[in-house]
């Protein structure tokens, strides 16, 4: 996320949540390379989301993705969750970095699509767009097999709260931190940081977290994505995401959020579940 803003107040009270994975030892981040979940995140929801395909919509998407050029085997939704992030260093896509995320005003987190989503450029507006396509019988299969692409990483995107957070720091791209030693920021450990410190590869993450419960209504439906962007917003304030003041992270920081980040992953993962369900059958 490329996005120019001031450097982020003091924030009290803000709060907890999500997304994740990758590099264990974590070193500065710009604000432009940081991304969701990181790669093994988004890889977990979507290998959460295939264990809950119907067969129509597993049948649909085997044959959507046998097409792909580099398709030398059969894909799942692990093997594309992370081509959105792939692609935003080509010129073609830098148009696409706002549809990673949504900016909410400092202190609410309610939903206006004309002040938070100019010309449908977020990742609500996102969302619902490429659902409309990949729903499309009549479209033709490059577009729909791209709106799978996308809705496969996006989902994972709005389940991480820094993700629907604010433009004062650009979702805490610049509320600078430490962790190990090592100088980074606040989006980047969320990102990254917090599950690496489960130690687990990703297929071994998905299996564990397969067994969890959901928490959260699942259920998709046209006003499902503002729904998540709202209720992960909210999550900044209820799980005190923010550290009281940027510098080093407080001692327990890492190990008290990862099971918010694997809650977050299981809610990714049924939701994107449900979406391709609903759109596939």
């Amino acid at each position: 996320m490329s996005r120019t803003r001031r450097a982020c107040p003091r924030l009290p009270g803000l709060v907890v949540l999500v997304a994740a994975i990758l590099t264990a030892a974590l070193t500065a981040v710009p604000a432009s390379r940081a991304h969701a979940f990181g790669a093994d995140g988004h890889r977990i929801v979507g290998e959460l989301a295939q264990r809950q395909l119907t067969p129509e919509a597993r049948v649909a998407i085997e044959r959507l993705l046998a097409t792909l050029p580099d398709a030398q085997e059969p894909l799942a939704l692990a093997d594309i969750s992370t081509w959105a992030d792939e692609i935003r260093d080509n010129e073609a896509y830098r148009w696409t970095a706002p549809l990673h995320y949504v900016n909410f005003p400092l202190g609410t987190c309610t939903w206006q699509a004309e002040r938070d989503c100019p010309d449908g450029r977020c990742v609500i507006a996102a969302i619902e767009r490429f659902a409309r396509v990949l729903s499309d019988r009549d479209a033709p299969d490059a577009q729909r097999r791209k709106a799978l692409k996308w809705l496969v990483h996006l989902v994972g995107d709005i389940h991480q709260p820094l993700h629907t957070a604010y433009a004062e720091d650009k979702g805490g791209n610049t509320f600078r931190v430490f962790y190990r030693g090592s100088a980074s920021n606040l989006h980047a450990v969320w990102d990254s940081a917090i599950l690496a410190a489960a130690k687990r590869n990703w297929r071994e993450h998905a299996r564990t977290l397969a067994v969890r419960p959901v928490e959260g209504e699942v259920q998709w439906t046209a006003q499902a994505p503002v729904r998540w962007a709202e209720e992960s917003c909210r999550l900044i304030h209820s799980a005190e995401i923010y550290p009281p003041r940027p510098g080093r992270l407080p001692r327990n920081y890492i190990n008290r959020h990862l099971p918010l980040v694997e809650q977050q992953l299981v809610l990714a993962g049924a939701r994107l579940a449900a979406l391709l369900n609903a759109t596939l059958q």
